[in-house]
């Protein structure tokens, strides 16, 4: 059966992975919050995305958690890959922490499936957008360079200085997207979205692109990101009729 709207369903208990927050033109005072010491090795979650920095800009620590790390002398961009061939019956689970308020300057994208590593050009994929010109998670289709909303999630971070957000997203074998997410903060703040999009089947790449200005070039924190392919038809999860 094909789903051809949005379903927005409010879940009050539902708990899930990962971050977002911004306003439009002024930026709050930066979060200053550092991310827990990671001294000691510990054993990763299963299905823990191995990303690659081929620019050196993020650290990675011993609990699994990577953050940014740029030189804060000039705004620009950062970017984790990882490669992946599968799109359909996949799901992936994120935990995010911004230690600034998201502005349409200072975001974050993470493309659940690209066909180019070097996502600042053409492509065919999907992304997820935390952030930007609102305060809301977002999904996109994109050909080329054109970029179709798909889901997007209610404006939870608006005035949140230091977001924190536990995303989880899946593309069953039929194409419909499941964005599952919640405000780690408030647990209230939680919904699940669907939509069916059939345009693309394949995938080459997994991305993380943060875009910064310099006072935000240690700001982001991805505290975990986990993909796996144990995925059911959402008709048998959700029967209708």
């Amino acid at each position: 059966m094909t789903i051809k709207h949005l379903y927005p369903i409010l879940l009050a208990g539902l708990l899930l992975a990962s971050a977002c927050t911004q306003p439009d033109y002024l930026e709050e005072e930066e979060n200053t919050e550092q991310p827990p010491s990671t001294d000691s090795p510990s054993a990763l979650p299963e299905g823990t995305i191995e990303w690659v920095d081929e620019e050196g800009q993020f650290t990675f620590n011993t609990d699994g958690s990577i953050r940014l790390a740029a030189s804060g002398e000039e705004a620009g961009q950062a970017f984790l890959y990882s490669t992946q061939t599968t799109l359909r019956t996949t799901c992936w689970k994120f935990h995010i922490k911004l230690f600034f308020n998201p502005s349409a300057n200072n975001y974050l994208r993470i493309y659940l499936a690209s066909s180019q590593k070097d996502v600042t050009g053409p492509l065919e994929g999907y992304f997820l957008q935390v952030g930007g010109s609102q305060d809301d998670i977002r999904l996109y289709r994109q050909d080329g360079t054109d970029c179709t909303l798909l889901l997007k999630t209610p404006e939870w971070m608006k005035g949140d200085n230091a977001p924190e957000l536990s995303i989880q997203v899946t593309c069953d074998s039929r194409g419909h997207f499941t964005l599952e997410a919640t405000d780690v903060k408030k647990p209230s703040n939680t919904c699940l979205l669907v939509k069916q999009d059939e345009t693309f089947t394949s995938s080459a790449y997994c991305v993380v692109q943060c875009v910064y200005t310099k006072s935000r070039s240690r700001g982001f924190l991805l505290q975990s990101a986990q993909r796996h392919h144990q995925v059911r038809d959402w008709e048998t999860l959700y029967p209708i009729g």
